[in-house]
């Protein structure tokens, strides 16, 4: 028969789990790809798109669209000498506008003094403007906002532009006839100094070099020094960059000096910059029409629509008219200023005979167009839908266009397939981790308790362990402990003893090594005998005296205590003869600095030293007890207390007996110094 196979509680664990863990994947990629499936299919973008373009034409006014999308014809065009802004005459509506130095856009300022005017010039030491009513030419003066005009004086009729110098005293004006120059009298007339035969669409006066800019057709330039000087050839205007139509150029019928640089500015279906020393033209920013993006009416749709792309996720919103010449222009735009914005008036070429078809179905039949998906230059893949903005009557006046972009739709695919692949990951992760877990909690307890026992026959006998969940287990671990605890307590007992054993061992031999240590380096001088009185008499060699110092001049130091310990006693006696003999050998045998060395050793209860000079025969009390006994002298005994730092002188042939305590013990055991030679 073959053994049976074993199994790992982690191992069933796993083959367990991981079937499950698969399923759980498969099922969550199921649900997810029918996420993705809706997502491409059932989404409906294009339904979206037509749906939003149909809701927003609606809400855009026919007569507001066309309003914003009607561009401005300028008359005249001159530059403020005071305020960085240009003012222009727009005389198809009899209305005077500011013109943004920056962005070309155009705000009305007011009404006209009369109809029909012409050119415009800043009168600057009037402090007013000054145009031209071609058909008569009489000149009128008038303030900015103010519809009240002041005759003042009369040039050729036809005049197309006129400029001013910035004193005021020389007009010149362009026209059919050529260009013609006029100087002011002293009772305010024009009166005419010069004229040239030129072909000119515009005049311009420099205020900083006083320079007179002529512009003929093509873009063609003249210069002369001062106005009435003779006009020389500069050359032709040509475009910037590839942005500035060379139309443009050639349609600019007004022109100014720059206010604040040497540029001047040109004035056509929008604002130009002319550069006449590099004869470059240049469109910057400008708004094509002089429209304006500012106003109330443009950004009260603007504003909408910005919130309609963004809750949408469309990439762009915006309206539109369908230009002859197979191109657009752009109105309104949702996007954000940036990159992708357009401004109002910004024209874009149809690049697709279907777009152009479906465009002019658009304007023509009021349908909406769905694109389909294309690839732009500029844009990018875009699908597109198209919805007419209709005028009060059934007119139409532009169409609404939403865009979305193709990587949109490919971007959320990835999403979702990405998804797939990370639900499916974690389950994994979180399987495994969970089936590893899981396999810990069974087989961790039953490691625990192997290392443990391990750790136990190493001679960690302290060793615990956590009781798991698991009953059965619980029960094992407790078991464990019970007998680990066991095994502490008895191993504890038997060290306790053995070191209490050793330490008494240790302690006696310690004190018998000292006191034959005293008794062996203690020896007096000739002619000294100390003694203790024990019992009957019996006298043994006192371990608590020593002696330090040179032998021809010793001195005896006597520790009196009453500690019952004797280890203590014997090293502290020790450590007063280091002391004595390191003293002494710096600062000779001087009985006060030993005195003051050694009263660290004296303890207010129990401790004093004596300290003897057999030469002189003087004792001294170090420390805070009092030292009292008896001396014979003459065989006549009397009473001696030594108080703490006193001294007493020992006579000859006498013995001296002493103690702790201001009386003699009656049972005690003082100790005896005996002087018996004087010799000493």
């Amino acid at each position: 028969m073959t053994a049976p196979r074993r199994r790992s509680l982690r191992g069933l664990t796993l083959a367990v789990l991981i079937p499950c863990l698969l399923f759980s994947a498969t099922l969550s990629g199921w649900i997810t790809y029918r996420d993705l499936y809706g997502v491409i299919l059932n989404d409906g973008f294009e339904m979206k798109l037509d749906v939003v373009s149909t809701g927003v034409a609606a809400f855009v006014q026919g007569t507001d669209h066309k309003e914003l999308s009607r561009g401005r014809i300028l008359n005249g065009v001159t530059a403020d000498p005071v305020e960085a802004v240009l003012w222009g005459i727009e005389s198809g509506l009899g209305e005077l506008v500011e013109v943004d130095m920056v962005s070309g856009s155009a705000l009305r300022a007011g009404p006209l003094p009369f109809e029909n005017l012409a050119g415009l010039a800043f009168d600057v030491p009037a402090g007013r403007l000054i145009a031209n009513r071609p058909a008569t030419g009489e000149l009128v003066t008038f303030q900015p906002g103010s519809a009240e005009g002041i005759p003042a004086g009369r040039i050729a009729a036809g005049a197309r532009d006129i400029a001013m110098t910035q004193d005021g005293t020389t007009l010149a004006a362009v026209g059919p006839w050529g260009l013609q120059g006029y100087t002011r009298q002293a009772d305010g007339t024009l009166r005419q100094a010069w004229t040239m035969d030129v072909d000119a669409n515009s005049v311009a006066i420099s205020p900083h070099t006083g320079q007179l800019f002529v512009l003929g057709p093509e873009g063609a330039l003249s210069v002369a020094d001062t106005p009435g000087a003779p006009l020389v050839n500069a050359g032709s205007f040509s475009p910037l960059d590839e942005y500035t139509d060379p139309g443009e150029i050639r349609a600019i019928q007004q022109m100014t000096s720059s206010p604040l640089t040497d540029e001047l500015f040109g004035a056509a279906s929008q604002l130009l910059t002319l550069d006449p020393t590099e004869l470059t033209a240049d469109v910057a920013d400008f708004r094509r029409g002089y429209r304006d993006q500012s106003g109330t009416i443009y950004m009260g749709y603007v504003e909408p629509m910005q919130r309609i792309r963004s809750k949408l996720d469309l990439t762009y919103l915006y309206t539109q008219n369908l230009v002859p010449g197979d191109s657009i222009q752009y109105i309104l735009d949702g996007t954000p200023l940036g990159d992708d914005h357009s401004p109002i008036g910004t024209r874009e070429a149809l690049e697709s005979d279907a777009d152009i078809r479906g465009l002019t179905d658009v304007v023509d039949q009021g349908t909406v167009y769905s694109s389909g998906i294309e690839d732009s230059e500029d844009w990018g893949l875009l699908k597109s839908a198209y919805a007419p903005i209709f005028e009060d009557g059934d007119g139409i006046t532009g169409m609404v266009g939403t865009d979305i972009s193709v990587s949109t739709i490919q971007d959320r695919t990835q999403i979702a397939l990405a998804k797939v692949g990370l639900v499916t990951i974690v389950v994994l992760f979180l399987g495994g981790l969970g089936s590893i877990l899981i396999s810990l909690r069974l087989t961790g307890p039953l490691a625990a308790v192997q290392e443990g026992a391990t750790r136990v026959a190493a001679g960690r006998r302290g060793e615990r362990l956590a009781a798991p969940r698991l009953r059965d287990l619980a029960d094992l671990t407790t078991s464990f402990n019970e007998m680990t605890q066991k095994l502490t307590s008895a191993v504890d007992k038997l060290t306790d003893e053995t070191e209490r054993v050793e330490s008494m061992r240790r302690r006696r031999h310690l004190v018998h090594e000292l006191a034959t240590r005293a008794r062996q380096g203690t020896p007096l001088p000739p002619g000294l005998a100390a003694s203790r009185e024990h019992g009957e008499g019996d006298a043994v060699m006192p371990t608590r005296i020593l002696v330090t110092g040179p032998r021809e001049n010793p001195l005896v130091i006597a520790i009196l205590t009453d500690s019952p310990d004797a280890l203590a006693a014997l090293a502290e006696r020790e450590e007063v003869a280091v002391v004595s003999d390191r003293i002494i050998t710096h600062d000779g045998p001087d009985p006060e600095v030993l005195i003051e060395a050694l009263s660290r050793f004296c303890t207010p209860d129990e401790t004093s030293l004596l300290v003897i000079q057999p030469t002189s025969r003087t004792a001294w009390s170090v420390g805070s007890l009092i030292v009292s006994g008896q001396m014979t002298e003459s065989g006549k005994p009397s009473t001696v207390s030594l108080k703490p730092g006193e001294s007493i002188e020992v006579p000859v042939q006498s013995q001296l007996d002493f103690s702790l305590g201001a009386d003699l013990p009656t049972g005690g055991h003082p100790w005896r110094l005996s002087i018996e030679e004087e010799s000493v």
